[in-house]
């Protein structure tokens, strides 16, 4: 049994698409990442950074964290989604770090400037024009590469459920895709798989990923890690 410490971010999704996909057992388990669950000690102990996804592997004692990881941990654990040969294993693996190491966390902070510093009046418009150039040139690289093959390392991989979930936002960070035809037909076809179209239930009974406000302050201070909302600060010094 697999027990997924999960929230509906796209980095969460990624490992519930690969256990709707693996077609294992696991049991949901909330981190409610705007009420600051994924601070608590003991999520800690399995999470030093405070961040979701984790799992914790029944069978084998094993608990692993990072998305990528995890993804590598259980399609080596299913021999699923993962070639065993080369070159089409090595195929795998580099974009798959791709998205770990460069469009996810470039995505990750074109978002912050695009959807959450506007927010709070300390918009950087050198940054925000950064990262948008750099998120963009990396979407124009996954279209050329999607020109060439039906998925991005050839068959249905972890590659393509590491990326889907952040492309399938991609206006969350400020990205237009209408002229990116082959990420679209790309994802168009993912998102018919069954393992995308899981939706599960907060424990509130909402299914979508909470929006961030930063003039609610808590939930502020809970996903910048306890950094202060600026506007509290305002308000503190007035």
């Amino acid at each position: 049994m697999i027990n997924l410490y999960y929230d509906a971010t796209p980095n969460g999704r990624k490992i519930l698409m690969m256990l709707e996909e693996i077609q294992i057992p696991y049991q949901l388990r909330w981190v409610e990442i705007d009420k600051g669950q994924q601070f608590d000690p003991l999520f800690r102990t399995r999470s030093p950074s405070a961040k979701i996804p984790v799992i914790e592997d029944s069978d084998t004692g094993t608990t692993v964290f990072e998305s990528g990881a995890i993804l590598m941990y259980l399609a080596e654990k299913t021999g699923q989604l993962l070639p065993a040969d080369e070159p089409a294993r090595s195929d795998v693996m580099k974009w798959l770090f791709w998205q770990t190491s460069t469009f996810g966390p470039m995505v990750g902070q074109a978002t912050h400037f695009h959807s959450y510093a506007s927010q709070i009046q300390v918009a950087d418009s050198y940054a925000s024009e950064r990262y948008a150039k750099i998120v963009r040139s990396l979407y124009e690289d996954l279209d050329r590469r999607l020109a060439t093959t039906d998925y991005v390392a050839g068959e249905f991989s972890i590659a393509d459920i590491a990326l889907y979930p952040w492309v399938r936002v991609a206006k969350g960070h400020g990205v237009d895709t209408a002229n990116l035809a082959n990420v679209n037909l790309w994802a168009k076809e993912i998102s018919k798989r069954a393992c995308a179209k899981v939706k599960p239930q907060r424990p509130d009974g909402s299914g979508a990923f909470k929006t961030f406000r930063a003039d609610n302050t808590s939930v502020w201070d809970a996903l910048f890690a306890n950094q202060k909302s600026p506007i509290q600060k305002d308000i503190t010094n007035e």
